[in-house]
């Protein structure tokens, strides 16, 4: 979970109170319930903002790639037995070195 609070975070959704939770202008979620690590629908829209502020995203098989788009240095490269899981921790160790 400690992951998932910091892709909400990146994500732009702030803690709002003790119990957890985290809420963005369309919606409020409890911790428990954000679903980073196991939904396309939460993780693609990370993968789109890192893209949007400049870094190229390569999800290939079970091997995903962060570049930085002007010189193209691989910044991230994770392996994992399926594409989600990769993704899931490019995005993560992209966040955590930023």
């Amino acid at each position: 979970m400690k992951d998932n609070k910091l892709i909400a975070e990146f994500m732009g959704l702030k803690p709002c109170d003790d119990r957890e939770q985290y809420q963005s202008s369309i919606y409020t979620n409890v911790v428990a319930d954000l679903k980073y690590h196991t939904s396309w629908d939460w993780l693609m829209p990370v993968v789109d903002k890192i893209e949007s502020i400049g870094f190229e995203f390569q999800i290939l098989k079970g091997t995903c790639l962060i570049q930085d788009e002007d010189s193209m240095e691989t910044l991230v490269e994770t392996y994992s037995h399926n594409k989600q899981k990769a993704t899931y921790k490019a995005v993560t160790e992209f966040i955590k070195e930023k």
